[in-house]
């Protein structure tokens, strides 16, 4: 067995044994008072060494169990820690997704790191630490990365529904692999939201630029979730999420500013589709872990985040196009489906969330004066 609170055990004739109320407990490793006492201890001086994912499942039963380590426990981690890199990705990945599953998953990361595993089952992180504060950021790169997990599973998800209104039961709706869901694959994703940052870092007048680091972000985790086997639905979910990621607080700013236009909005949503609400759930986790004065400012932000629901409700939740496909190939005499009606369709669609087409004639205008070849000089030839 693996940790004494394990090996505890009874003879199973002795329970159902007539009057028999002195069921002898067999506890050769003395689990039944590490159990009372609240311990992790490995059975033997070899537990971990024989099998390392003993550190990631140890680590869980503590935060789950509410436990503390015994020494040998520790011990035994530090210097096999870097042994999960041989161990079986399977394995490591069933218990991550226990571990994403509780509710303190970021305690469970940040021991991890106290014992030298965590970079040695997320070896794209490692360089996180290396980034130190700067602009509106008050803590180190991994401190952040710590600090976005625990507020998506102690702020966010108990309050979901007053983040993001009727649309929050999108939160924990999607299954990507038995038992394991968006709302535990979230945790995952604020681990890698800013993996991009140690590759795209410079130096400009004195403070440090991380442009792109949400593209290159992205391409990393996606890498890392197949790398772990998390399955095609959580990697697709994780690179939208990750790579729009800063999308929500450019639409604050620009709204700040009272530049923020309708048609940026309806590109958030669409470009996000259909992890939107996903990605603003993330948002506010991302911004309340950055500083201490943001944190307490989240409010002005959630607000801000139901501005675009509001929008999203109003305008886009049961927007159609106006014509279809093959209306539109009628209307600009094509014999068969092509890339164009495509862009035609997509672009149709914005018009119609913004307002500018309204009615069918507008929508049969616009496809008439509409070229593919040179978009740039098509016309909207409608009266809105």
């Amino acid at each position: 067995r693996d940790f004494t609170i394990n090996t505890i055990a009874v003879d199973i004739l002795e329970l159902f044994l007539p009057f028999n109320d002195d069921v002898l407990l067999i506890d050769p490793s003395g689990g039944f008072e590490d159990l009372q006492k609240g311990l992790i201890r490995p059975v033997t001086a070899t537990s971990i060494t024989d099998d390392p994912v003993r550190i990631v499942r140890g680590v869980r039963l503590k935060v789950l169990l509410d436990f503390e380590y015994h020494s040998s426990f520790l011990e035994q981690s530090k210097v096999n820690s870097e042994k999960l890199k041989e161990s079986a990705v399977e394995r490591i990945k069933e218990e991550l997704i226990k571990i994403l599953k509780i509710e303190r998953s970021a305690e469970a990361f940040r021991d991890l790191d106290c014992l030298d595993a965590f970079v040695h089952i997320f070896p794209e992180l490692s360089d996180l630490e290396k980034i130190p504060p700067s602009g509106l950021h008050q803590y180190n790169l991994k401190e952040h990365t710590f600090r976005t997990v625990e507020f998506l599973e102690n702020y966010c998800l108990e309050k979901k529904e007053e983040i993001l209104l009727e649309f929050s039961e999108e939160i924990g709706k999607q299954e990507f692999l038995p038992g394991f869901l968006d709302s535990h694959c979230l945790k995952l994703v604020a681990l890698y939201h800013d993996v991009g940052k140690p590759l795209t870092v410079k130096e400009k007048d004195g403070k440090l630029t991380f442009y792109s680091h949400d593209k290159v972000g992205a391409e990393i985790a996606k890498k890392a979730f197949i790398r772990l086997g998390f399955g095609k639905k959580a990697v697709n979910f994780g690179f939208k999420v990750i790579r729009h990621h800063l999308r929500p607080f450019f639409l604050y700013n620009l709204f700040k500013k009272e530049q923020l236009s309708d048609r940026a909005i309806y590109r958030f949503f669409r470009d996000t589709e259909p992890y939107s609400f996903h990605t603003l759930f993330h948002s506010v986790a991302d911004w309340m872990a950055t500083s201490t004065e943001m944190e307490k400012g989240v409010d002005e932000f959630i607000g801000f985040i139901h501005f675009l629901l509001r929008f999203y409700r109003e305008r886009l939740k049961d927007l159609k196009p106006l014509l279809s496909g093959k209306e539109i190939m009628e209307i600009k005499g094509f014999d068969k489906p092509n890339r164009c009606v495509g862009i035609i369709k997509k672009k149709m669609l914005e018009l119609q969330a913004i307002g500018r087409i309204k009615t069918i004639e507008d929508a049969i205008n616009f496809v008439r004066g509409y070229s593919c070849e040179n978009p740039d000089k098509s016309r909207l030839d409608c009266n809105s």
